[in-house]
């Protein structure tokens, strides 16, 4: 039974998200992202969408429902800590 558990632990998932506009449908090309675990709030990958709106294929034991994608935007300044 231990076994089990330890090996749906180790379930590998090939995650990839692609970002679209809500009103126009397109794709959200070049916009920096990050992806955080929900549950720890730990950055998992962080890049840049590609033309057609795709973030990079990662693999990871966390599922797509499980992670978090954030946008960030580089056209604000980063307040100082």
């Amino acid at each position: 039974q231990d076994s089990f558990v330890e090996d749906k632990l180790k379930d590998i998932h090939k995650i990839q998200f692609k970002l679209v506009d809500d009103e126009t449908k397109k794709p959200l090309t070049e916009l920096m992202y990050e992806i955080y675990s929900k549950d720890k709030g730990q950055l998992l990958v962080q890049g840049y969408t590609d033309k057609s709106g795709l973030t990079a294929l990662y693999e990871s034991n966390y599922t797509a429902e499980s992670v978090e994608v954030i946008l960030v935007d580089l056209s604000k300044p980063i307040e100082p800590i």
